[in-house]
């Protein structure tokens, strides 16, 4: 009788032990569909072409003009010709950007001239300074890392329609005008939302 109940006990030990080990092989499976829904939910950096003829307005009240070809928390670069000065963020009261951009395709980039590149209504970006990085400088593009926005239009985040219509691939944002906090390491982008039509 008491080798029964030994058995019995034996019987009951050994389905528990299987099934804390079933469960712990289903563990994971679970743990990675919660991270590959968390993954999909990732807010996408925003894409930025900034126009290649920039006027940077300086707190003296004079300007300088070229295309920008450096920026970071310190100073901003641009270039005309063979010249290419730099200017304290910290002395600069705005800058102001017009002309054609370049656009990043599969092959490289193609050229949208001035004229075409009025489209959509002006978005105001309030980032930290050092949320903004260049992917390609001698082309004018750059983007804004989705953690460094603080509010876009006054709202804080990004709106969930502008994630979707960015993860699509067919948007950029063009740079319009840019100004600098540097005691908040901030800045406001002003720029407006352009859809892909072609690649010519």
């Amino acid at each position: 009788m008491k080798l029964f109940f030994q058995a019995i006990v034996a019987i009951i030990m050994l389905g528990t032990v299987t099934g804390l080990v079933g469960n712990g092989r289903e563990a994971p499976s679970h743990r990675n569909s919660i991270t590959v829904a968390q993954n999909r939910r990732e807010k996408p950096p925003i894409p930025l072409s900034l126009p290649n003829n920039a006027r940077v307005w300086l707190k003296d009240e004079t300007s300088r003009s070229g295309q920008v070809v450096g920026m970071d928390g310190q100073k901003l670069t641009i270039k005309k010709g063979s010249s290419s000065p730099s200017f304290a963020i910290d002395q600069i009261d705005h800058v102001k950007l017009e002309g054609e951009i370049s656009w990043p395709n599969s092959t490289g980039y193609f050229v949208i001239r001035g004229e075409d590149t009025a489209e959509g209504k002006s978005k105001v970006f309030l980032v930290q300074i050092n949320g903004f990085e260049w992917e390609n400088y001698e082309r004018g593009i750059a983007r804004i890392l989705p953690e460094a926005v603080m509010k876009v239009d006054g709202r804080a985040g990004i709106p969930r329609a502008m994630q979707e219509l960015i993860r699509s691939g067919k948007s950029r944002y063009l740079v319009r005008e840019m100004r600098f906090n540097l005691e908040e390491r901030q800045m406001e982008i002003t720029a407006t939302a352009k859809l892909r039509q072609s690649e010519n």
